[in-house]
């Protein structure tokens, strides 16, 4: 909410550096790289493209449904997987496939049915991280006690 954000040393975890943002709601949620362009959701249904060496806005973009037009609000924790950007939408317990170039979401991930007994409304699906080396994506909530893996399709 201080709309800054924090650079780490790779190895040590030293804090080495920090720097302004804006977004559309002035809030960082999630952020992922593919090596040439940081994405970076705040909520909202805008995902922001910062330049990877100095973290200014480069291209703001407007995610809708490509199926209903509408757009796809709430957008969290971000991963990338190929050309393919995920996005877990806060409360909900789908991960959305997004074309960045696009701007569209080219389709979901149900979870709907993982085997995980929420106690409370926070308790929501929170953590994505994949795994190259085998396809397999990793997924956890806030509070949660389990991490599931799963192996995604080629």
């Amino acid at each position: 909410r201080k709309q800054t954000g924090f650079l780490y040393d790779l190895d040590t975890l030293d804090l080495v550096g920090s720097f302004s943002f804006q977004t559309t709601r002035n809030e960082g949620w999630g952020v992922a790289s593919n090596g040439s362009i940081i994405v970076v959701s705040d909520g909202s249904e805008y995902l922001h493209l910062w330049d990877i060496t100095t973290f200014s806005e480069v291209k703001r973009i407007r995610i809708t449904d490509q199926i209903s037009g509408a757009p796809v609000r709430l957008l969290n924790e971000l991963e990338f997987v190929g050309d393919e950007l995920l996005a877990n939408v806060w409360f909900k317990d789908q991960v959305a496939r997004i074309n960045v170039n696009a701007g569209v979401v080219v389709g979901w991930y149900d979870l709907r049915g993982l085997p995980y007994k929420k106690r409370d409304r926070e308790e929501v699906l929170n953590g994505l991280a994949y795994c190259s080396n085998d396809n397999t994506l990793y997924v956890t909530g806030k509070k949660w006690s389990k991490i599931f893996k799963f192996q995604l399709p080629q």
